[in-house]
């Protein structure tokens, strides 16, 4: 599964395609991270990630924020795929948190691909669409408020990285149970949070230091997501 950037970089590519007449991109762009607001919000992954999704599928649909919904479900089988063919996950040691370790480092390094888009526009609105999940208007502001963070280029990386590891790591807006809990179970989850965040900033370095692990993702991104759509494109004409 890709990370924020990674959908907003296919996001791009999917509009410069020409495969589909995206009249409203703020609701396309907030619609293609909403599948992910599963991590902080009380909703199943089956609710978000629909099945037996494909390019037409996604193309026929005529609701903005659902045809960038369904462009993610699509875009995170195919990068899975990609990566396992290329033994992206063989890169980290740390097995606990090596997929989100990587979708991170894969977000560094595509980074300045999407320095343009108006962040804070597409994510200071609460869309009907997320609302239709049963989510709470503070679920929704939550994820906004982590993803402006997330994908705020002002932040320097480490800093950027750090809040939102711990954010994700101790939901300390969302989770009743740990509110509750005394001052040094805090300060334990705190600094766990903290040691995970530096950790996480150290692979990043490392990573995106290395040759063969950028080309892979350069590959995919930049070349592969790219000739799939326009071969589609070609083929369906």
């Amino acid at each position: 599964m890709a990370g924020p950037v990674g959908h907003f970089v296919c996001a791009m590519a999917f509009i410069n395609s020409g495969l589909s007449e995206i009249s409203y991109k703020k609701d396309f762009f907030a619609g293609n991270l909403f599948p992910d607001i599963r991590y902080i919000a009380p909703i199943k992954r089956s609710e978000t990630h629909l099945k037996n999704i494909s390019l037409k599928s996604i193309i026929d649909e005529k609701n903005n924020f659902r045809k960038g919904h369904y462009l993610h479900i699509w875009l995170d089988k195919e990068r899975e795929s990609f990566m396992q063919s290329n033994n992206i996950y063989n890169f980290i040691e740390y097995k606990k948190y090596k997929s989100q370790i990587i979708k991170i480092t894969e977000d560094y390094i595509l980074f300045n691909q999407i320095k343009d888009l108006n962040i804070n526009k597409i994510f200071n609105t609460t869309y009907n669409e997320e609302l239709k999940h049963n989510l709470s208007y503070k679920n929704i502001y939550l994820w906004h408020e982590l993803l402006k963070n997330y994908l705020n280029s002002n932040i320097i990386n480490e800093i950027r990285y750090i809040k939102t590891i711990y954010f994700i790591a101790t939901k300390l807006e969302l989770e009743k149970k740990y509110l509750d809990k005394s001052y040094l179970y805090k300060f334990k989850k705190t600094i766990q949070a903290l040691a995970l965040g530096l950790y996480t900033s150290y692979k990043i370095y490392q990573l995106s230091n290395d040759k063969k692990f950028c080309n892979i993702v350069n590959e995919f991104y930049n070349i592969y997501l790219v000739k799939k759509l326009n071969t589609y494109k070609i083929t369906s004409n």
